[in-house]
């Protein structure tokens, strides 16, 4: 058994102004599914994302501590890793980023695909992969496709304030894999006009 995950880390600075502006740096977006499917299993799983050459090594020394993750899937990119700054001062947060914005392609994907039991597919940032790649993924798998609707609800104006949006192509999103996931407010997306 293999299970294959495919989306981006992320790497956040959370400001919480109700909790006397407490600034939390994080590694998080994929790295969080990926270190608690590894827990639970002694089955190999693999990680297919980018990581900018200035946290790769860190990401790496992290992955290590994990017997089963297997990081051939991981590319190191050029440029800072992308960067994500949300202050919590509405509902769904003021999102500012920063850095290198490199799609995972479906050449990178592939060479799980065929011997993979699960593939899970975890947008966090919003560029993680597009819907042509994610409809790859599903024509060439052969085993179920999860999608993580997440990030794909919400959209920013120009301020970087997020907000629920419901995406032109959401139904194809949502019919390109066999499980979708989504919470309350995610699933209010799409019945936005």
């Amino acid at each position: 058994m293999a299970i294959t995950i495919v989306g981006h880390i992320t790497r956040d600075t959370l400001v919480f102004p109700n909790l006397g502006w407490r600034i939390v740096e994080s590694l998080g977006g994929a790295l969080y599914t990926l270190s608690a499917i590894a827990s639970l299993t002694s089955e190999p799983v693999r990680l297919v994302c980018n990581v900018g050459e200035d946290i790769f090594a860190q990401v790496m020394d992290f992955l290590k501590k994990f017997r089963n993750i297997d990081t051939s899937g991981v590319k190191k990119v050029d440029g800072s890793h992308f960067h994500c700054y949300i202050i919590f001062i509405s509902e769904y947060g003021t999102q500012y980023d920063e850095g290198t914005e490199v799609p995972i392609k479906f050449p990178q994907v592939k060479q799980f695909l065929s011997d993979s039991d699960f593939v899970l597919v975890s947008p966090m940032t919003g560029f993680d992969l597009n819907l042509k790649t994610m409809r790859h993924i599903k024509e060439l798998a052969k085993c179920p496709i999860y999608l993580d609707y997440h990030i794909l609800a919400l959209d920013r104006d120009p301020l970087g304030n997020r907000f629920l949006r419901r995406r032109n192509n959401w139904f194809m999103w949502c019919t390109a894999c066999d499980h979708l996931q989504l919470n309350k407010f995610e699933a209010e997306s799409l019945c936005l006009f």
